[in-house]
């Protein structure tokens, strides 16, 4: 599929709850995150890196997902 959209878009409508940009290219959901190993997390068998510039905010992020 070819999409006309930046991801900036899709992530402005997205649950920012339920949803994170996590590097340039990736906007993953928290409750689908199978393992994270360092700055690279898991989901359904792939691997996905978290972008030095959204490392910070992720992983805060997941700290309040964590407690709700």
């Amino acid at each position: 599929y070819l999409v006309y959209q930046t991801l900036l878009n899709f992530e402005k409508q997205l649950n920012p709850g339920h949803f994170m940009r996590i590097h340039k290219s990736f906007i993953i959901p928290f409750n689908r995150i199978d393992l994270i190993e360092g700055n690279t997390v898991k989901i359904a068998g792939q691997s996905i890196p978290v972008g030095v510039t959204y490392k910070k905010a992720f992983f805060e992020a997941l700290q309040r997902f964590k407690t709700l």
